[in-house]
């Protein structure tokens, strides 16, 4: 019982911050550690680097013209910009662990956002909740008083 109180005492809005600090920290240990122990799988990376690459290498902008293993291309424009950065980044996509760490880099800063919405939101329903129970709580009281007077 005592871990509990503990556990709920240390999930108050106060300690959001270290929780976060903490859960990231651990996020990005753990992805860390899955780049360096899981082999790596194939599944795209490949064709993305050929469809990319028959835009920044040849210029090429047709649609139709742009093809990798798995077939045509068929990603909107800004992937082709966001993966044309990772090909020049990663030596035309032969630095899979580069790309890699690019990815963990782009979701850690993802989570850092939702981490600092979600504070943002915490704070102002706690405080927005806190501010309209207390206006709620004295205007009951104070009709309660005004009918204890008149009788």
């Amino acid at each position: 019982m005592e871990v509990l109180r503990w556990f709920f005492s240390c999930t108050a809005p106060r300690h959001l911050l270290a929780w976060a600090a903490v859960l990231l920290l651990a996020d990005v240990a753990l992805n860390f550690a899955i780049i360096h122990l899981v082999p790596y799988t194939e599944i795209d990376w490949i064709a993305y680097m050929q469809e990319v690459g028959g835009v920044v290498e040849e210029g090429q902008f047709d649609y139709s013209h742009l093809r990798g293993d798995t077939g045509p291309l068929v990603y909107p424009g800004g992937f082709v910009w966001i993966f044309a950065a990772l090909f020049y980044l990663t030596d035309k996509g032969e630095d899979i662990r580069l790309a890699q760490y690019c990815f963990l880099l782009l979701h850690t800063a993802c989570m850092v956002v939702l981490v600092l919405v979600y504070m943002r939101f915490n704070a102002t329903s706690s405080s927005s909740s806190s501010s309209s129970s207390s206006s709620s709580s004295s205007s009951s009281s104070s009709s309660s008083s005004s009918s204890t007077t008149s009788s």
